[in-house]
């Protein structure tokens, strides 16, 4: 099937690292190595809009850190604070209400995925053997949580 039929009317305008931050002593990671200890967390979300769209940022921020058993120091680790710019053009489906829904869902999964590539082709250069390589997450989890705690900014309606 064509991607013209199927494309989503909510799209990545552009994404940027804002913080990358690698510390490493550690030679080699294996795959499943349960020393990696990760967090991850939804630091902002904004909308805007014009008469004709909806626009949305959306900031997330991973941090991982690996230890050897019986070390005292961190031997690697990774923070990543990434932002995603976000678009949507209003129509009757794409009301104010979904955008936002797909802004922090959407924009969130979207941009965790990208972050899992930078992570795991930034460790891959800083170790000998080895890199890490982000789970898969449960997007909906995550945010139900975020969701009890976190509202998206919405700036055109600040008063």
């Amino acid at each position: 099937m064509g991607t013209d039929k199927i494309k989503s009317a909510f799209q990545l305008m552009t994404h940027s690292v804002d913080e990358l931050n690698v510390k490493n002593t550690l030679m080699a990671l294996g795959p499943d190595d349960e020393r990696i200890l990760r967090d991850f967390s939804v630091e902002n979300a904004e909308m805007h809009e014009d008469e004709a769209e909806y626009f949305g940022e959306v900031t997330i921020f991973i941090n991982i850190q690996c230890k050897k058993k019986g070390a005292r120091k961190k031997n690697i680790s990774v923070k990543l604070k990434l932002t995603g710019l976000f678009t949507a053009e209003k129509t009757d489906e794409m009301t104010k209400n979904n955008f936002q829904r797909m802004l922090i869902t959407n924009g969130t999964s979207s941009l965790y995925s990208i972050a899992r590539a930078i992570i795991s082709t930034t460790t891959s250069q800083c170790l000998a053997a080895g890199h890490v390589i982000l789970p898969m997450v449960n997007v909906f989890q995550i945010l139900g949580d975020v969701n009890t705690s976190f509202d998206i900014v919405d700036e055109d309606n600040e008063n």
